[in-house]
């Protein structure tokens, strides 16, 4: 190789040599030229509570026998209510009158039958009424009720007179 080139060579290697990163050596950015503020939250006193996010519903399912029980939604869950295999019963369940006139719908996700089977209005204090029949096999029937953006689901519980141990508790024990 001629002189003047190896020279060259040499020159341009020791000029790029700083600018290769080492093995083993950490390689760090160059330092952000406008750095964000720290941040400090302001407190801010506002009277006003946040909204409800579970509105408070309630139902009622009314017996054959003139007996009643009564339970609440949690977070759109209901506890469970026993029935009896193939019984008929009627539900009210009353939602808050913020929801009076709203059209719902009720729909039996496991089986048994709804009566009206049409999307129902409630009425003026925001109540919806049906009438549920269980089926004829022991379990849970869920009965899912939509509307004014939400979803509630009313449990109930047939027990398995066979299978003790498998039966659920239920908000009527003695039923």
């Amino acid at each position: 190789m001629k002189p003047f080139i190896r020279c060259l060579l040499v020159l341009a290697f020791s000029l790029a040599l700083p600018l290769i990163p080492r093995v083993g050596a950490g390689v760090r950015p160059p330092p952000d030229p406008d750095p964000l503020p720290s941040i400090t939250p302001i407190p801010i006193d506002d009277p006003t509570p946040p909204p409800e996010t579970d509105i408070p519903i309630r139902a009622t399912v009314y017996f054959a026998d003139t007996t009643l029980v009564s339970t609440h939604s949690i977070q759109g869950r209901f506890r469970l209510v026993g029935l009896h295999l193939n019984e008929a019963v009627n539900v009210i369940v009353q939602f808050p009158p913020a929801l009076a006139n709203a059209v719902f719908a009720i729909q039996p996700l496991d089986g048994g039958s709804i009566s009206p089977n049409t999307p129902t209005t409630s009425a003026v204090g925001g109540a919806i009424s049906f009438q549920f029949q269980a089926g004829n096999l022991p379990g849970l029937y869920r009965i899912s009720i939509i509307g004014s953006g939400g979803t509630s689901t009313l449990s109930f519980w047939v027990a398995d007179p066979a299978n003790v141990q498998a039966n659920r508790p239920v908000a009527n024990p003695s039923h």
